[in-house]
C-alpha cells in the first residue's frame, strides 16, 4: 500500500472508541488519496480486560470494525483502499517494519488528544519501544489453524473485518475457502460477480498485509463444508453471527469421522455508520441496530448504474 501508515497507541479498549481517535481516523482520510493503512497497538492483556481470551477477541474485532466504520464514514467520495493492522499481532519482520518506517504520519493518542511526529524525530528508546510492539499474539487462546468460508465478493469492509478476526486467530495456518460453482448460481447480480481468481488474489493479498508469517491455504468452496470435515487440523472456525447457523452440523460430521470439534467463534458485522457517529459516548454499534454490509448490495449499484449508463 502506499501512502504513509498511521500509528496509533491505545491506552485501553475504552480509548479506541474517543473522540480522539476519530479526528485521527478523520485527518487520515484527509491525507491519504488511494490507500490508508492504520496500525495501533494495545496489548493482549489488556484487550482481555482480565476476564479470558473469549473477551480478548470480542474486543479485539469490536476495536476494529470501529476504525474501519470510521474510514468508512469520512472518506464517501473518496475510493480509499482501507487497512487496519494489529501491531501487536501482525508478525512483521525486521524488514517490514523498517519498510513502514520510510515515511510514516506517527502518532501517538494520549488524553484524547493528537500528537504528531515523525519517526526520524523519536529518540533511540523510542524507535526501539516501537518495534516492540511488532508481536505474533494471538486471541484465541490455543488456536494453531483457523479456518473461515465465504464469497468475498467486491472486498468491503465486513469481508475486512472477518478476515482480519480469522488471521489474528491463528498461530500458524489459515485456511479459507472461497465460493465457487455450483454454490454461486442463486447469487443476486450474478453477472457483476468477480470471478474466482480476482476474489482469490484480493483475499491473500489483504491476509499478507494484516499479518505475516502465516501459512495461507485458499480454497475453492464447491459444498457448504469444504475442507473443515475433511482435515483434522482445523481447531477454530471464525463465522459471522449471520452464518453461524450449520456450524454444529460442521462439528457432528467431524465427531463422526473421530475428528475433535473446532472451536466456533462468531463476530458481529456491522456496516451502518449513523450510531457510530452519533452516539455521544462513541461506542461500537451493536449489530443488530445497523444495516448489514451486503456484496448483493454493491453488485446491485454496479447494475443500477449499469443500466442507466445503457440507456
Amino acid at each position: 500500500m502506499g501512502g504513509p501508515p498511521w500509528f496509533i497507541f491505545l491506552s485501553s479498549v475504552k480509548s479506541a472508541f474517543t473522540s480522539g481517535s476519530k479526528n485521527l481516523v478523520a485527518e487520515a482520510v484527509r491525507n491519504s488519496n488511494k490507500d490508508l493503512l492504520i496500525l495501533f497497538s494495545i496489548s493482549k492483556n489488556k484487550l482481555e480486560n482480565e476476564t479470558g481470551s473469549q473477551n480478548a477477541f470480542k474486543n479485539l474485532s469490536k476495536i476494529i470494525s470501529f476504525f474501519y466504520i470510521q474510514m468508512e464514514m469520512e472518506s464517501k467520495g473518496k475510493n480509499l483502499e482501507t487497512r487496519v493492522v494489529w501491531l501487536d499481532g501482525c508478525g512483521y519482520n525486521k524488514m517490514e517494519y523498517d519498510n513502514l518506517l520510510k515515511n510514516p504520519g506517527f502518532v501517538n493518542l494520549r488524553n484524547n488528544k493528537i500528537s504528531e511526529s515523525k519517526f526520524f524525530e523519536l529518540d533511540t528508546e523510542s524507535r526501539g519501544k516501537l518495534a516492540e510492539r511488532f508481536g505474533n499474539e494471538i486471541v484465541v487462546d490455543g488456536a494453531n489453524h483457523a479456518a473461515v468460508g465465504g464469497t468475498f465478493d467486491h472486498l468491503h469492509v465486513g469481508h475486512k473485518i472477518l478476515l482480519s478476526m480469522t488471521a489474528y486467530s491463528s498461530g500458524s495456518k489459515v485456511t479459507c475457502g472461497i465460493t465457487d460453482e455450483p454454490l454461486l448460481k442463486n447469487k443476486k447480480f450474478k453477472e457483476f460477480l468477480e470471478p474466482m481468481d480476482q476474489r482469490t488474489h484480493k483475499v491473500l493479498d489483504f491476509f499478507n498485509t494484516i499479518k505475516k508469517g502465516i501459512d495461507y491455504n485458499l480454497v475453492p468452496l464447491q459444498d457448504p463444508f469444504g475442507p473443515i470435515i475433511v482435515d483434522e487440523t482445523v481447531d477454530t472456525l471464525v463465522v459471522s453471527e449471520e452464518t453461524i447457523v450449520g456450524t454444529d452440523k460442521a462439528n457432528e460430521i467431524r465427531l463422526s469421522k473421530s475428528m475433535k470439534p473446532m472451536e466456533i467463534v462468531p463476530i458481529d458485522l456491522v456496516s451502518d455508520f449513523d450510531s457510530a457517529a452519533e452516539s455521544k459516548n462513541a461506542d461500537v454499534p451493536e449489530g443488530n441496530t445497523v444495516e448489514k454490509i451486503s456484496s448483493t448490495e454493491i453488485r446491485k449499484r454496479l447494475h443500477l448504474e449499469h443500466q442507466e449508463n445503457t440507456k
